[in-house]
């Protein structure tokens, strides 16, 4: 390998396979998340408990669309900090991207408005 993208990309999936995460959009087969259906509803399985999801959220991406426990989770971290005033629905949509947006920017972390690895680290710290 020539770099640690590889790893860092085998390692997610492990641990979103070893956490039960599950990514489906529809019927037939999901798009890549690369793919260009990026505000597509999203839905993952939910967590058994509070305590496991926000170990088990650590290891999702959740972006526009996606409608999950993660999300919910996500939503809930933003209002108590201030960024997010919307209902923790766990439906995440324009308003919960705007304040992912805002809160990124303030951490001076990339604002795509995608809670991945580093906005997770930042907003459960």
């Amino acid at each position: 390998m020539s770099d640690g993208g590889e790893v860092v990309a085998a390692i997610l999936v492990i641990g979103m396979a070893a956490a039960g995460v599950a990514h489906t959009q529809g019927a037939g087969t999901a798009p890549s998340r690369t793919s260009s259906t990026r505000n597509a509803p999203v839905t993952r399985t939910a967590p058994s408990s509070s305590a496991s999801t926000a170990a088990q959220c650590r290891y999702t991406q959740v972006e526009q669309g996606e409608r999950s426990a993660c999300a919910r989770q996500a939503q809930s971290l933003l209002r108590s900090k201030g960024y997010y005033k919307g209902s923790a629905d766990g439906v995440f949509g324009a308003s919960s991207v705007s304040a992912a947006k805002a809160f990124q920017r303030s951490q001076g972390l990339k604002a795509d408005g995608i809670i991945g690895w580093a906005s997770w680290d930042r907003l459960s710290g």
